[in-house]
């Protein structure tokens, strides 16, 4: 894959850091970037979410191994590229909910958008007057979407 644009590495940072501190606050989990997690064996199919958080349990385990971890993340982060289509990532969502993930967030830089799918199958658009909430992986995190692009 090459190199990301500007805006695509700092709206990838801002969540990095919100996350972070969350994390610290509440150490349920560790956050990551760029972490490629094998979902499928034969053959191989390999997924390196912009962002993931993984639960501290599964976390622990993982890293006693060497190479890609072969868990699912416990939420996994996008930010689209200029030359994402949205039928690709619609497929990379579908997959990363089939394989285990519980929630699948999408941050569509160019119209400012959030896109939320949880494992129950519903999903949620938001505007950048909007925050984002995932209650059931990050009880009591909110995070105003106008702080990912400012």
């Amino acid at each position: 894959m090459s190199p990301v644009s500007l805006e695509h590495g700092e709206i990838v940072m801002r969540l990095g850091m919100y996350l972070g501190i969350y994390l610290l606050e509440n150490p349920i989990g560790s956050v990551s970037g760029d972490v490629g997690f094998k979902l499928e064996r034969h053959p191989d199919t390999v997924f390196a979410p912009d962002v993931a958080i993984v639960l501290a349990a599964v976390a622990a385990e993982a890293r006693k191994n060497r190479g890609y971890p072969t868990i699912a993340p416990q939420i996994a982060f996008e930010v689209v590229s200029p030359d994402d289509t949205a039928s690709e990532l619609n497929e990379k969502v579908s997959v990363y909910l089939e394989r285990g993930v519980q929630a699948v967030v999408v941050v569509w830089p160019k119209t400012r958008q959030v896109s939320v799918w949880d494992a129950d199958g519903t999903m949620a658009s938001l505007g950048e007057h909007d925050a984002f909430e995932l209650p059931n992986q990050l009880p009591g995190f909110s995070l105003p979407i106008s702080k990912l692009f400012a």
